[in-house]
């Protein structure tokens, strides 16, 4: 096993430092308005906007500037999609989650040091609403997580980044939309550890973990089904060279369904 490249490991903590930091420190701004200026106008019933917005325009610049490093996976759930998938193998795996819990975890730090009040909002950690049971939220993050993973998938042969990440900003707000106000819309496992961490945050956790990972399951299983390349696979056929070998119209059929060439791959690897 190559194992992944370091540029690839940083980006993934950078990336996911970034989107954690982000992401949740908006929601730490925003929920502190009231505290901060009590004549202030908005305050919580700005936060979930303010989530979906911050959450959204991350994404946008995180896939456009990191994909051809990394993947921008910047979360566990779109890893473990990839490794079912056979697009990356156990070690690069294994990096790519550690670099990720690590950047969520570094980014509450930088919250906790920062940002006034930001505990008593628990730094930002997913928690269920107020009439959402546990299992609920199991199966609402899987549903969301599925959502998101599909989009992901169905994209992934696409080589113009920002193709991508203006397909995929638009479903994470649609998420956030829907699924915030009922268990805060993580769809990222290393999203709710950090916080969680910091926090000592931990009740009903179990369900950001558990339910994004078979959101991603279920989108692997259920992807086939949508024949996502099958545009790709004829363009391939139909462009490639009549005097080509056929080993090496094989392999240029495979490379355009499984999605754009990883540039980390072509580097040296980590161990």
């Amino acid at each position: 096993m190559a194992g992944p490249t370091r540029q690839a490991v940083l980006a993934e903590f950078v990336g996911t430092f970034l989107l954690v930091l982000i992401g949740c420190g908006t929601i730490l701004s925003s929920g502190n308005i009231e505290k901060l200026d009590p004549n202030a106008v908005g305050g919580h019933q700005s936060a979930l906007l303010c989530a979906v917005f911050a959450f959204s325009v991350s994404i946008l610049f995180l896939v456009t500037t990191l994909r051809d490093v990394s993947g921008c996976h910047i979360n566990p759930a779109v890893s473990f999609a990839m490794l079912l998938k056979r697009n990356m193998d156990w070690q690069s795996f294994l990096w790519y989650l550690a670099a990720q819990f690590a950047g969520a975890t570094g980014a509450s730090l930088v919250h906790w040091a920062l940002i006034p009040y930001s505990e008593s909002f628990a730094l930002g950690a997913t928690r269920l609403g107020y009439h959402t049971s546990p299992w609920q939220g199991m199966f609402i993050e899987m549903f969301a997580t599925f959502i998101l993973l599909l989009v992901i998938i169905g994209n992934s042969h696409k080589e113009n980044n920002f193709t991508v990440a203006f397909t995929v900003a638009p479903v994470i707000a649609g998420d956030i939309l829907f699924c915030g106000p009922l268990t805060g819309a993580s769809m990222n496992p290393a999203r709710s550890f950090g916080p969680g961490l910091v926090s000592s945050t931990w009740r009903d956790q179990w369900i950001y973990y558990v339910g994004p990972f078979l959101g991603a399951a279920l989108a692997v299983v259920m992807a086939p089904l949508f024949d996502f390349n099958s545009k790709a696979k004829r363009a391939a056929v139909q462009h490639a060279p009549h005097h080509a070998h056929h080993k090496t119209d094989s392999l240029d059929s495979n490379a355009a369904a499984d999605g754009p060439l990883n540039y980390a791959q072509l580097e040296a690897p980590l161990l």
